[in-house]
């Protein structure tokens, strides 16, 4: 009988070393994986169509439309290129101008840094609300909530 007891204790440690051991894998593949999936599911065209930014929202109101393009990103630790545009009417003729910045996610974190004044670093949490939309809340503010849509 003790045997069987011996034996059913060394079954049951196997059980929960291996159990153990999957957890982590698990936990630290999903933590890898959102990021490779913000880097990947970003790659394109994302035209804004909301925003609680009082200043950009009122852009909007007069018929400005604002894009970010995010380039095909693989690369990990490195940045990627974007470009920024930002298109309008002025007494009837079509304005756009556009600016280059580099991005990078990092512990779930999109960070873009502009090339130039035109656009100002960021840093934001993003949640795809499906693959075509996603928000981006500011980390130093939350309650600067942008919705984009990819074209």
């Amino acid at each position: 009988m003790q045997l069987i007891l011996c034996s059913n204790k060394k079954l049951m440690k196997n059980i929960l070393k291996t159990a153990s051991a999957l957890l982590i894998m698990i936990v630290l593949f999903g933590a890898c994986s959102k990021e490779h999936k913000i880097r990947k599911n970003l790659s394109g065209t994302w035209k804004l169509t909301s925003t609680t930014d009082s200043i950009i929202n009122a852009a909007l109101l007069l018929g400005a439309t604002a894009q970010y393009q995010f380039s095909d990103c693989k690369k990990k630790d490195e940045p990627c290129n974007g470009v920024y545009t930002i298109s309008y009417n002025l007494l009837g003729f079509p304005i756009s101008i556009s600016a280059n910045y580099t991005w990078i996610v990092k512990d779930d974190v999109l960070s873009i840094t502009p090339s130039d004044s035109l656009l100002a670093p960021g840093s934001f949490h993003i949640e795809f609300i499906d693959k075509k939309k996603l928000t981006a809340t500011d980390v130093s503010n939350a309650s600067n909530i942008t919705t984009l849509e990819e074209l």
